[in-house]
């Protein structure tokens, strides 16, 4: 029984391994998640069948290491049912926990994107100086950027202004212009 137990152990080592080396391809592994029983609670979803490459990995690594370790203290068959109740406890929690992961989006944003969004003035923006710009983009999330006057002229506080560019991760920015304006001139 101890040749299994270093199978085990050898396939949970080898295959994340060999898919790493095979990640090159983007998302090499993703097809092999299957989410077939979950249970919602609260904020948590557990996947209580734990059919990923990286859990089934995990449950062999821990059955064959917790196994060889058990098996020198208890009878055969109690040191596989333990080993097998901390390998599926231990895929279940990785399961869990890489699919709840997943389901946060990456919320930057693209520089071209940001360009075509009008922005508010959070702090003033001195003549000559920086203060910060708050973005509300498309998918309903905002940021915030430090930004300065395109002329070097002071902006005041909520005032709407237009991106032109940026310039090291701060933004270059100009009043917009507004009817009021352009027919009070």
């Amino acid at each position: 029984m101890e040749n299994v137990y270093i199978i085990c152990i050898m396939v949970g080592i080898a295959i994340p391994l060999i898919i790493a080396i095979f990640n090159i391809i983007d998302g090499f592994a993703d097809f092999f998640v299957f989410d077939v029983f979950n249970l919602d609670i609260g904020d948590m979803e557990f996947d209580f069948l734990p059919l990923s490459v990286n859990s089934l990995c995990l449950a062999s690594l821990i059955f064959g290491g917790s196994g060889y370790l058990l098996s020198q203290k208890f009878s055969l068959l109690t040191a596989n049912i333990i080993a097998g109740l901390i390998a599926y406890v231990s895929a279940v929690i990785l399961q869990s926990s890489v699919s709840h992961l997943k389901k946060y989006e990456n919320l930057s944003v693209d520089e071209s994107i940001l360009l075509l969004c009008k922005g508010v003035v959070q702090n003033k923006i001195p003549a000559n100086g920086y203060g910060s710009v708050c973005i509300n983009l498309p998918n309903s999330s905002n940021v915030s950027y430090p930004a300065k006057s395109e002329d070097g002229s002071e902006i005041p506080q909520d005032t709407i202004v237009s991106i032109v560019t940026f310039d090291q991760n701060q933004l270059i920015v100009k009043p917009e212009d507004s009817l009021e304006q352009k027919y009070k001139e």
